[in-house]
């Protein structure tokens, strides 16, 4: 069996609603942004009348995706012992994905108001439930021997989670040679989490991704500007010289940055019709993931030189399997494909 990818996550379950624009603004909520909610505002919002219940979670989605499209992956995350966790964990056992978290007796699980606007556009309202509490104790049981990779999203700075928990999957991940990607989740999280998270882009990670809100947020520019961003990722990441970064631009594609070669950018896929953006970034996250790992093995395989060339065309592919994923998932409702959908999918990639 292929070396497996380990995703360490919020365990969370979508309950997706349609709403206006005067909705979010009544209850000062920032359209396309995360925000972490009490119980008054997570009772107002179940009265709302729901369009979907899904699993979720940034790198549950990603994952979910990923084993779908035969990638042999695991899931660590924490749920209650309610419905909501056996749904979460039932979803993705359906993917094929191992879950390797915890159950814990008489918790909540994790919930998301997924508010989706006539634009398409999603604004989160989470309730974290037990869902952050990830413990050293069971991050020191997971299994990196067989790993290849470990993905980690920036929610999980939020909540109970304890640093030393993550810093510990880190560091016993790349014991095990497992390369270490991250999103950046949310501009709200960088703004509460910044310093951490430039540590890690400094010392840990070899791919991250972000889109250019959180990018602004980690860079305090006032707009994107492509050189501006250039030097601040080859300036943040001088001593960590395979960091890969990300950054995707809705409409206007993803750009492509590293220490080694050129920077690249990507067109996005056109749409007929963004029916809910909800999880855009995850699927392309799952689709870059999958390509560039199976690009560069091909590549190995082959015995091609890692020049210019045949580094871009990695890059380029990968590239487009992740605008491709992002590109479907934004034409439906919920962060997840079904399995006709995944079907489809198997027919039109080459993996």
């Amino acid at each position: 069996m292929s070396k497996k990818i380990i995703g360490i996550g919020h365990a969370i379950v979508d309950i997706s609603c349609q709403v206006d624009d005067e909705f979010l603004k009544k209850n000062n909520l920032v359209k396309g942004s995360m925000t972490l909610i009490d119980n008054d505002l997570f009772h107002k919002l179940s009265q709302l009348k729901i369009s979907k219940i899904s699993s979720g979670g940034s790198v549950g989605n990603s994952i979910a995706t990923m084993a779908s499209l035969n990638a042999n992956c695991e899931f660590f995350g924490v749920v209650g012992d309610d419905e909501f966790g056996k749904m979460f964990i039932n979803d993705l056992e359906k993917t094929s994905t191992k879950f390797i978290g915890i159950v814990e007796k008489n918790k909540s699980s994790a919930t998301c108001f997924i508010l989706i606007t006539a634009d398409g556009e999603r604004t989160m309202c989470t309730y974290l439930g037990c869902a952050s509490n990830i413990a050293e104790e069971f991050i020191a049981k997971i299994d990196f021997s067989s790993a290849k990779l470990l993905y980690l999203e920036g929610y999980l700075w939020d909540g109970n989670t304890t640093s030393n928990s993550l810093k510990l999957a880190i560091k016993n991940a790349k014991q095990n040679d497992c390369q270490i990607a991250f999103s950046l989740s949310d501009a709200f999280c960088v703004e509460r989490h910044r310093d951490d998270f430039i540590n890690l882009i400094k010392n840990d990670l070899d791919i991250l991704f972000a889109n250019d809100n959180e990018y602004l947020a980690l860079s305090h520019d006032q707009k994107f500007d492509l050189k501006l961003a250039n030097d601040f990722i080859k300036n943040i990441s001088s001593e960590n010289k395979k960091l890969l970064t990300i950054i995707t631009r809705g409409d206007k594609g993803c750009c492509v940055f590293n220490n080694i070669f050129n920077n690249y950018q990507f067109p996005s896929n056109k749409v007929k019709k963004i029916i809910d953006t909800t999880g855009a970034g995850d699927n392309f996250a799952s689709g870059w993931l999958l390509g560039f790992e199976d690009y560069r093995q091909k590549s190995a395989n082959n015995n091609l030189p890692r020049d210019e060339n045949s580094n871009r065309l990695i890059i380029e592919k990968s590239a487009y399997l992740a605008n491709f994923l992002a590109g479907k998932i934004i034409q439906k409702i919920g962060a997840r494909f079904d399995q006709q959908e995944i079907n489809e999918i198997k027919k039109t990639i080459n993996l």
